[in-house]
């Protein structure tokens, strides 16, 4: 039951590996420092938050399916969903903004520009 969850993580660090390797080809440090910079970030505001939540319906769905109650799987699922797309919106707030927030935390200007559309463009 792991190996589907080790594919998808395995294939997640690939493209980001993929990404640096590409943006070394350019020579401009700011390119990779900017990739580097909005995959930490996207991995500690999107991809954590979003793999919790996702962490937390995986439990109480396994338990309710260890009940038998089908219902309630459903309910939770349903409510999941929801969950999800309601925290999607602060969450794509704290993208857009990643520019502001890098530019406040002493990022170079140049850096952070390059990471704000990184992240853009990945995330949103």
């Amino acid at each position: 039951m792991a190996i589907p969850g080790m594919i998808a993580s395995m294939s997640f660090a690939l493209v980001e590996a993929m990404n640096l390797m590409f943006m070394g080809q350019f020579g401009d440090p700011a390119l990779v420092a900017g990739v580097g910079l909005g995959n930490v970030y996207i991995t500690i505001f999107g991809i954590i938050t979003i793999g919790g939540i996702n962490g937390i319906l995986s439990t109480l769905v396994s338990q309710s399916y260890g009940q038998g109650n089908l219902y309630l799987c459903g309910v939770y699922l349903n409510r999941g969903r929801v969950i999800i797309v309601i925290a999607f919106i602060p969450i794509a707030f704290i993208m857009i903004s990643a520019k502001y927030f890098f530019e406040f935390t002493g990022v170079q200007p140049n850096t952070a520009e390059q990471a704000s559309l990184y992240i853009c463009q990945k995330w949103l």
